[in-house]
Formats: C-alpha cells, structure tokens, sequence
C-alpha cells in the first residue's frame, strides 16, 4: 500500500521569515470564473476615500500589520491562501485583486462593501471575489477570513505581485461610466 503525499502547508509569518520555502507550484489550468467586478466609479471612489481616511488616523493600520491583523500562509500546488483575523470594531481597506478568487469566513460576522454594492456575511460563508475587486469591510463580530488564490508562484513576494494590482489602470481594462 502506498502512503498518501499531503500538499498542503501552513506557515505564519514568522515562520517564513526565517527561511520555509515552498514547494514548486504547477500553473492553474482551465479556470475560466475571472469576469470582472461591476464597475461603480461612485462606489469605488467611496472605498479609495475611505482607504486614506483609515489609513491617516492616529491608531490606523493597514494589512501589513501583522501584529494588528495576524496572517498565516497556507500553500498547496497551485494555490496560496492566505487566513486573517480580524477584531471586531475594525475598518479594513484591503488590495485591489487582480483575479477571481475564492473567500471563505470561517468565523465571524462582517459587512463587505465594494463595486457591486454592499453585503453582510456571517460565517461559515463561502463567495466569489472577482478581477478588479477592492473591499472596505466593517468587522461586526471578530472574524476569521480565508482567501484562496490560483497561482504557480512560489514566494510571498511572486505571489503579491500576481494576485494585486497597485492600481486600477494596472488591471488593462477599460473602466465603464
């Protein structure tokens, strides 16, 4: 009998800061959910206003705080997940997403506004965060988020730099009125 290969890996940041390494991740094939998010210029100069309002407060942070918002990694061939816990209380602005991925709310209860409108959701709770998404999100109840990316990069660096886009125009779309 043959013993069973597991993939799956997790690591905090902690961790990979002195040295894991990942396991090399083959490239994604056939998915085809990447459709973009409903475009609302009001909704998403909403979000962007609100993202430096957060930001320019005296006890503000944003999600590299890992102190603040602790983040464990979770890698497996052909896809990163990254898990966050975030305090009740607390505004998040997160990274405009260059891909379709997965989100799953373990634990919690939050409001998630973003171009497509705004909606609560109360964990165990699964969706589906389209290409050109950027979310504020009001923490109702201490949360724990899981998003699940489609990647073949293997460091934290790669991986950041293929699933975020540091603007809009960096999404090569053409934005509707």
């Amino acid at each position: 009998m043959s013993e069973a290969i597991n993939y799956s890996y997790a690591y905090t940041d902690a961790q990979m800061s002195v040295g894991h390494s990942l396991s090399p991740i083959k490239s994604i094939q056939g998915f085809t959910d990447n459709r973009p998010i409903k475009q609302d210029l009001t909704l998403r100069k909403t979000i962007c206003d609100l993202e430096k309002s957060v930001l320019g407060l005296e006890n503000s942070y944003d999600d590299t705080d890992t102190e603040a918002l602790p983040l464990t990694h979770h890698f497996a061939p052909d896809v990163y997940g990254r898990e966050m816990l975030l305090p009740v209380g607390n505004v998040v602005v997160g990274k405009l997403h260059r891909h379709a991925h997965l989100n799953v709310i373990l634990k919690g209860k939050v409001r998630v506004t973003t171009e497509e409108g705004t909606t609560d959701y109360t964990a165990p709770h699964i969706f589906t965060s389209f290409s050109g998404t950027k979310r504020a999100v009001y923490v109702l109840e201490e949360t724990i988020w899981l998003t699940i990316h489609p990647t073949d990069k293997e460091t934290l660096e790669e991986i950041e730099d293929y699933v975020i886009a540091k603007t809009y125009d960096d999404l090569n779309r053409i934005e509707s009125k």
